[in-house]
């Protein structure tokens, strides 16, 4: 039996320290960050606005950093990719297995029981038993998607109720014998022949989602108060549909790197 774990998480699992810890370091440094931008915009009064957009830029960029840092990384460990005696491909990601909560509670609760779920997980995988009747089988691989820290793979798996379905799923780079599972995986790849040609539509709705963003953008700069250009009255309702134009472009921008 082939197992593939993140080092972190193979000898000594401190899962929920390592994300805890980061979120509550990424929070001081950007209320230290906040502070510093304060303190400058006193001492250097008439530059205040450029500094408090500096700092509020600074501080945004700090948190999605750290955010996709802890989110990469917590990613990779828990999830635990598994080839058995019979050669079977199984991926098995611990955070699947947790209840869902809301709030902070909640949240610190769901990464505990992630901890403890990738201990169960890892000692039910060296009992050796039959993981078809508990976790899912990778059975065949559509497509393999390298970005620069980790791989999107879409595939099939068998469910252990007996259920294919299609999914989409994460390897971040860094496991040990990594190259292995990347040929595991590139064997499963042309089992399978009879896939659907799906034609590749986010590049499209990128750039239209794009301009659009632009346009209400523009309009919104034209009619704030400060520009006066356009009626003041229809800058909410842009910034609005600027906003909701930006999460469907993220959305295909995700969907673009993630090969789907």
């Amino acid at each position: 039996m082939k197992i593939w774990i993140s080092a972190r998480t193979k000898h000594s699992n401190h899962y929920a320290l390592r994300v805890l810890g980061g979120i509550a370091v990424s929070v001081l440094l950007a209320l230290a960050l906040i502070g510093c931008s304060v303190y400058l915009g006193f001492y250097f009064e008439s530059q205040k606005e450029v500094i408090s957009v500096g700092g509020c830029i600074l501080t945004s960029m700090l948190l999605i950093w750290t955010a996709l840092w802890i989110g990469r990384k917590a990613g990779q460990d828990a999830a635990i990719f598994v080839q058995d005696e019979k050669k079977r491909l199984f991926v098995i990601e611990a955070g699947n297995y947790v209840r869902s909560r809301s709030k902070i509670p909640g949240y610190i609760a769901m990464v505990t029981d992630t901890q403890k779920k990738i201990d169960d997980i890892k000692d039910y995988v060296n009992q050796k038993d039959d993981l078809s009747l508990f976790f899912p089988q990778i059975i065949s691989v559509e497509s393999i998607k390298e970005n620069h820290t980790e791989y999107y793979f879409i595939c099939r798996v068998q469910l252990p109720e007996g259920e294919t379905v299609r999914r989409t799923c994460r390897l971040v780079k860094g496991y040990e014998e990594e190259e292995a599972l990347l040929l595991a995986l590139e064997q499963r790849r042309y089992r399978e022949q009879a896939w659907e040609v799906r034609e590749n539509r986010n590049p499209v709705c990128i750039l239209v989602s794009g301009l659009l963003l632009a346009a209400a953008v523009i309009v919104c700069v034209l009619s704030h108060p400060a520009m006066g250009v356009l009626p003041r009255g229809i800058y909410f309702p842009c910034l609005g549909i600027a906003f909701v134009l930006f999460t469907v472009m993220l959305y295909f921008i995700i969907r673009q790197r993630r090969g789907e």
